[in-house]
């Protein structure tokens, strides 16, 4: 009689543990796939050169604080995006990737292509993604 309620302990404190580290895979399954998305749509909106979108994916204090020359960008058309590299913390709260942008100025029409590193930040409050880095720079 013992050793079925011993065994009945055990079962339950695994199925305890596989639960939690189990909702815990799921939580960061959610997180990175809301990351995916959210990636995804601020890459669409720098190749349509809609900088103003884009730079709503920054945190919030960052794009209000440090707006960049929108009027400028005006001139500048994305003709290419592709993330070349990605990495994610141990936590899955923080992803760096790089992207390959081509681009040209409109009044000059020679395309060039730029690295931009980007930093992305899980926000456990708003449960959203934000980039931490500025928009690419178009020199």
């Amino acid at each position: 009689m013992r050793a079925g309620y011993q065994y009945r302990n055990v079962t339950v404190f695994l199925f305890a543990v596989f639960l939690v580290f189990g909702c815990a895979s799921v939580f960061d399954g959610v997180k990175m796939n809301k990351f995916t998305d959210t990636s995804k749509s601020y890459g669409e909106a720098l190749a349509w050169s809609r900088f103003e979108t884009a730079n709503l994916y920054r945190k919030p204090e960052l794009a209000e604080k440090e707006k960049p020359d929108f009027e400028w960008l005006r001139n500048i058309k994305v003709t290419q995006y592709d993330i070349k590299d990605l990495s994610v913390s141990e936590d899955s709260m923080r992803v760096v990737q790089e992207a390959e942008i081509a681009y040209y100025h409109r009044d000059k029409m020679i395309v060039k292509t730029l690295r931009d590193e980007q930093v992305w930040e899980f926000d456990t409050r708003d449960r959203q993604w934000y980039l931490t880095t500025r928009l690419p720079d178009f020199p």
